[in-house]
Parts: C-alpha cells; structure tokens; sequence
C-alpha cells in the first residue's frame, strides 16, 4: 500500500481593513415540542434545535430555562434531560410547570455570509406551555328565560368552566330529549356561540329545560351544567301575557353592557378563525357596519362575512378585519303611527360597538447599524403583531440591560417599550452576538392557536474590522499522511475573509471540480484518487492571510 504525505498550498486572504464593524445574520435556536400543550400521563418533549438552513458544526453546553430563570433539572423529579441537555421532557402537569421555557447553548463553528466560522452563544425565543384542561362548571341558579313566538330567545350558558385551549364548542341539551342542538351538523334554527345558544323564530315547542354543554375540542373531553336555562314561550292567551311588559325595540344581547365608540365591548379572536358577533335587538330591523371602512355582507352560505339572523358571522380572519362593528338596531313600527309609537317604542335606534382584535403570531425586526462619523451604535428591537407586552434584546446572551455598559456609553436609552431604541457611544471594538426575540401572543389575551405559543427572533453577529489583520489565524493546518485513495481535509480557520484563494507553489489551484472542493469553512477537501499524480504527494504547507506576520 502506498502511503502519500500530503502537504497544504499556501492560504492567501485578501481582507480590507474598515473602521467600521460588520453584522452577518446568525440561525436562531427553536425549541421543537412533542405537543401543543401539557397533558396528563403523556409527557411532553421539548428539543433544542438550530432552524434548517445553516452550516454549523455541533450545538453544545445546552441549558434551559423556565420564566426566565436557569432550570435545575437535579432539583425537580418532573424534569429530565438527555446527556448532552438538548431534550427536556416533562413528565408531570402540575400547575407550576407550566410557564415559558427557553433554552440557551453556544452553536460551534457557524458559516456566515462571508464564509468565515464563528461561535454563537444564542437564547431561543420562548415556548409557552400551558396545561389542558376542563374545569367543572360553577354552581349557578336555575333561570327562566320569556319569549314570544317569532322572536329570537337566547340562552346564556352560565357558570362556564376554565377550559385551555379555548374558545370551547358549547351546544345544548333538552331535557327527556336525546338530541344536541346549537351544533354545526344540527338545526339551523340554533346557533351557538362562546357563552350560549339562540333560538331564531321561536316555537312554542321550544319550550323546556335546557343543559348547557361545553367540550375541549383538543382533549374531546366534556362536561355538563347542573343547572338548567328555562325556555317559556309566551302567546296572547297565556296567563303569563299580562304579566309581559309591553312590546318595545330592546337589546336582549348583549344584555346590560353598555357600548360606545369610544368604549367598545372588545372580542380578542385568532386569525384565520372565525367569529361570531352577537347582537339580539327585539322588534329591530339590524344592520352593520364598520366605522371608517366599507363593509361588504354577503348573503349566501358560503360568504366570507354575512348576517346570521341579527348577527354578524366572519370566517377565515385577516388582519384588515380588526376594527370597530357597529349594530344598529332600527324600530320595526312606523313612525306614522302615533298611537303604536306612544304605547310601545321608547326609542328610534340602537347601537352596539365592537372591537374586534385580530391575534396572529409575534415576529420581530431587529436595526442594528454603526455610525461613520463617531462610531456610535444605534440598535432597535421592534416586535411585530403585539399591542402590550414588549421585546427582550440580548448581547451575548445577557439582558441589554445588563450588559450594554460593556458595549459603551448609552446616550439615549428606551428599554421599556416596543420597540426597544438605545444609542450608545462605542467604548471598544465590540464583537458578539446580539438577539431581538418577541414574547408569545398568547401573552396578551386568553386565546390559542397555531403559532400564538412561541415568540420569534433576529440574530445578529457584530465584527469589527481592524486595520491589521493581527491574529486573523484561529487554527492552521497541520502536516498530514493518509493513505492513496482516501479523502482528506485540510483545515484552516480564520477570523475575518472576504477574499481568499488556494496557492500550491505560488501557483493557484483550480477549486470545486470533482477532486478538489473548498468547503464553506475555508477548509480544502482533496480526494486522492488511486494512481493520482505524484506532484500532490509532498508540498510544504503554509496558512495565513496575505501580507500578514501571523501566517
């Protein structure tokens, strides 16, 4: 077997020297889940991975956190990790593990833009994680709702139970009837929504008791009220008649809130769902608009916005529907008829505001530039698609308000809102990673849905550019012997290139063909192949960029 001493051609860089820092996009850290939320005797496992699209080596010295806080897994039998710390499985629901958990680690070795390799030490964004459940409903008293036939009659489900995720499916039951009803496949007639059920045209058949039903659709678990909604269908010949108080335009829902433009009643709703905007008005002609837009309503089945009765149905929500709804609710006799108008009507119209706040995920944008003139740092962390909780900013890895003495002088900082804005006189060549990560939307509001769960980040890795390419040479290569035919690496890492080629003999080598690659780590791949030529066998070896004493 012939043996061959295979030697590295000389690394020439070519690197201009700058004033002025760079930043070079970095991965983020994801924290990948077995599932959404917590549930019980299914353990939930948490991996901490780096997103696809990157070249990197290894993920190492891997920790987590819960809240914000370094989670000792030695101290808690409801967490275990794997040997190197990049799974975290959670093996109890009690309540206090629920929380936001990250995990923080170095990523070894990252190719950036400028195929130079660095070490990042990344926090992920946040993964919140709550547990699912139903509780029971609360005891209430029975209640008995009036109508008259031809009306809309809606029953409140009261005593609701806390249910994650929500909004619960909530349907009605009758009494000695085995029949649901308010659901999608049931009658037309009864419409649910979030607290309760209408009955459109009322009959006096519908009179009864009805039990209030609530599911969780991602457990498919259920629970039942104890307490019944009493239905009473009032006709003229009914004793109950006269005890009626006499037919007038009224807001039967919803039912004592009052409403303005200035405080509308407010429906936190997930884009891409649907919602349903309720709005029972008795001996009232409704319509709806939005203030300050055009609203389109449909009329067939399959139309994105229509009116269901008096109320008004969305499907499919974007973004551009949050806004303020009005109901207007207009008196059904005429104006011409005094007598009528004396005897019942009070008013002409009503209104009912809504606000409608349409949740999708969180994303951030994260500025990060460097002044020419004086070198001063401007960095703004603005997180997306969030009305109240505010971004975090990392340098390193430390809270930016802990570690931005380190990086300068602040001259104007604003660390408490959103975006996150701090100037500061530069004290040094700073170098490092710097992370503008957003908080979960579920944060703002009881709502769930895809995405709601995480927040996002930005990453960033800051060079600065020295006159000098003084100690570009992080490691070199090494005189190496394989054997005919195998493939061998030749490693040469650098700080800083933007330029660079292969020499052998001052001659330069003709790269990326089928024998001879340079990776994106500057390294030189040779594949040597059986009977090659004997000019690879021996060459002396030199790393280094040019013009450089560190070679």
């Amino acid at each position: 077997m012939k043996w061959l001493l295979v030697a590295l051609a000389t690394l020439v860089v070519a690197a201009r020297a700058n004033r002025l820092s760079h930043t070079y996009d970095l991965p983020s850290l994801h924290i990948f889940a077995n599932q959404e939320f917590l549930i019980r005797n299914t353990p939930t496992v948490l991996t901490c991975r780096v997103l696809p699209g990157w070249r990197f080596s290894q993920l190492s010295d891997v920790f987590w956190l819960r809240d914000g806080q370094r989670l000792e897994t030695g101290d808690h039998t409801e967490y275990v990790t794997s040997a190197d710390n990049t799974t975290l499985t959670i093996t109890s629901i009690k309540h206090f593990v629920e929380g936001e958990f990250q995990c923080q680690g170095w990523i070894m070795e990252v190719v950036l833009s400028n195929a130079q390799t660095v070490d990042a030490n990344l926090i992920s964004p946040p993964l919140k994680l709550r547990k699912a459940r139903i509780t029971k409903f609360e005891k209430t008293k029975d209640i008995t709702i009036f109508a008259r036939p031809g009306s809309v009659a809606r029953l409140p489900c009261l005593g609701l139970p806390d249910v994650v995720p929500g909004p619960p499916e909530i349907f009605f039951e009758r009494e000695n009837l085995n029949e649901t009803l308010g659901s999608s496949a049931g009658n037309s007639r009864f419409l649910s929504s979030t607290s309760g059920m209408q009955i459109a045209m009322v009959q006096p058949s519908d009179a009864g008791r009805y039990l209030c039903i609530v599911r969780n659709e991602f457990t498919r678990q259920e629970r039942k009220a104890t307490t019944a909604v009493e239905l009473k269908v009032v006709t003229n010949n009914d004793p109950e008649n006269a005890r009626m108080p006499p037919e007038r335009m009224e807001v039967t829902y919803p039912e004592g809130r009052l409403s303005s433009m200035e405080r509308p009643i407010q429906l936190e709703v997930v884009h891409n769902n649907q919602i349903l905007i309720e709005c029972v008005v008795k001996n009232a002609k409704i319509t709806w608009s939005r203030v300050n837009r055009t609203l389109l309503v449909g009329t067939a089945e399959d139309s994105r916005i229509r009116q269901v009765f008096g109320n008004l149905k969305i499907k499919d929500l974007q973004p551009a529907d949050a806004g303020i709804y009005v109901c207007k609710g207009q008196s059904l006799f005429n104006e011409k008829d005094l007598e009528m108008r004396n005897l019942y009507v009070l008013q002409d119209e009503v209104l009912v505001y809504y606000e409608v706040i349409v949740h999708q995920p969180s994303d951030v944008v994260l500025f990060l530039t460097q002044a020419t003139v004086d070198r001063s740092w401007e960095i703004s962390c603005y997180a997306q698609n969030l009305r109240y909780e505010i971004p975090m900013v990392f340098v390193n890895s430390t809270p930016l308000i802990d570690a931005v003495e380190r990086m300068g002088i602040p001259t104007v900082t604003n660390f408490y809102t959103n975006p996150i804005n701090v100037t500061m006189m530069s004290r040094n060549n700073f170098s490092g990673t710097v992370q503008c990560i957003s908080r979960p939307a579920m944060e703002e509001a009881e709502i769930y849905g895809m995405g709601l769960e995480r927040g996002r980040s930005k990453n960033y890795y800051v060079l600065p550019d020295d006159e000098r390419n003084t100690g570009a040479i992080i490691r070199g290569p090494t005189n190496m012997t394989v054997v005919e035919g195998e493939t061998v690496e030749m490693i040469c890492r650098i700080k800083r290139v933007l330029l660079r080629h292969w020499k052998k003999e001052s001659e330069n080598i003709k790269l990326n063909n089928w024998r001879v690659k340079l990776l994106p780590s500057n390294s030189l791949q040779i594949k040597n192949r059986l009977g090659g030529s004997r000019d690879d066998e021996r060459a002396p070896l030199k790393c280094g960029p040019q013009d450089s004493e560190n070679k």
